[in-house]
């Protein structure tokens, strides 16, 4: 038992350090990015101070260089911004049981899970290597080819880890070929081996002409950020953004190029957007950010991520992606309960967990987090 309990300290440990040192050379690789287009200015004596005794109490080195990126991207000073390597060694965990993230965020039982909430039309699933309709019922390889070859144009997605955008398609079936958006072509098997397992095939949404204004190759989602309070376990929204792709991108991800358009409190249009380098705009992809312009639907959007955090007792913190479609229907697209991004919420509004930090940073120190190696070998 003793040896078990050494075993896991050193494992974590390891783990810790070496996600430090990841996000150390992150933080210092948008630093030097910025660096290289003007001055940044540094914080007031006063912040920085407080901010460094603030992070301390957990016993790791605090790195002031995230507090400066930003406070210089977002014009807000603050001491009670979040260095993400306190976010993911020692908040996250706290707030969010790791041991359950695939389970809840798998999107092949978000029709089990999420039954009463709107989602992407299903094709097929993958789970475990075994197929099933969209009912989750066992179906064979004629049935297989026939829901493939007849949807004409769909998503694929690994069912978990798509984090980024990783791993997600646009696939035209065109007579026997499957081709992506890429200009890849597979048939029917080298497109099944290549997901092997634990995915998902949908249909392709057709957006609120006014989100796809912004990119028409991409789905635009607003990114909802919600916490379910440490204190009283009431739900709050912390933070939304519009998220859009890159021109030519189907996916509205910073990690392959997209950007992170600021909104306020309101649902209103911030005028400022960013990128993952915390470059900042006041357009995308040629389309002004008028600051004051209202999203269409945004309280349906606020009131379904509410209702859907709700549904999730092992995480606190949960990072939603929702959309609208034509008919101006909310769809959940996906919850991120494990590794969500925090660089975009805090370069575009302020501290991550505003006026809620004392009452985490107060749980996160009286409670144990979770930990877990998430790796097949």
């Amino acid at each position: 038992m003793i040896t078990d309990i050494i075993a896991k300290k050193l494992i974590s440990f390891f783990y810790d350090s070496n996600k430090r040192r990841l996000l150390e050379k992150k933080i210092n690789s948008i630093t030097s990015f910025q660096l290289k287009k003007k001055p940044l200015v540094s914080p007031a004596p006063e912040i920085l101070s407080r901010h460094l005794k603030f992070w301390k109490v957990f016993g790791h080195k605090v790195n002031s260089a995230w507090l400066r990126i930003y406070g210089n991207t977002s014009g807000i000073w603050d001491y009670r911004f979040v260095p993400e390597s306190h976010y993911y060694t020692v908040v996250e965990p706290c707030l969010n049981d790791k041991s359950y993230a695939k389970a809840y965020t798998d999107k092949n039982f978000y029709s089990v899970i999420l039954k009463d909430f709107r989602r992407p039309a299903s094709i097929l699933h993958n789970t475990g290597g075994e197929f099933y309709d969209n009912k989750l019922q066992p179906i064979d390889s004629d049935t297989i080819e026939y829901l493939l070859k007849t949807a004409g144009r769909f998503i694929i997605k690994p069912a978990t880890d798509s984090g980024g955008g990783k791993g997600v398609s646009l696939i035209t079936v065109q007579d026997d070929r499957f081709i992506s958006e890429t200009g890849g072509e597979f048939n029917q098997a080298e497109l099944l081996k290549k997901y092997s397992r634990n995915f998902v095939v949908q249909e392709v949404i057709a957006q609120h002409p006014f989100y796809e204004n912004f990119n028409n190759t991409s789905l635009n989602t607003v990114r909802i950020l919600t916490y379910r309070s440490c204190a009283d376990n009431s739900i709050h929204i912390l933070h939304s953004l519009l998220r859009v792709g890159r021109r030519g991108s189907i996916t509205d991800n910073q990690a392959s190029g997209g950007f992170a358009c600021g909104l306020s409190d309101e649902g209103t249009i911030t005028g400022i957007a960013v990128d993952k380098y915390g470059n900042t705009y006041n357009e995308v992809n040629s389309v002004p950010l008028i600051k004051g312009t209202k999203l269409p639907g945004i309280e349906l959007i606020k009131r379904t991520a509410i209702a859907i955090a709700s549904r999730f007792p092992y995480a606190r913190l949960l990072g939603l992606d929702l959309c609208l479609d034509k008919e101006s229907q909310c769809l959940v697209i996906e919850v991120n309960n494990v590794n969500n991004e925090i660089n975009f919420f805090q370069m575009t509004g302020g501290p991550l967990f505003k006026e809620f930090t004392e009452e985490v940073i107060s749980f996160c120190l009286t409670h144990r987090r979770s930990f877990m190696i998430d790796f097949e070998i």
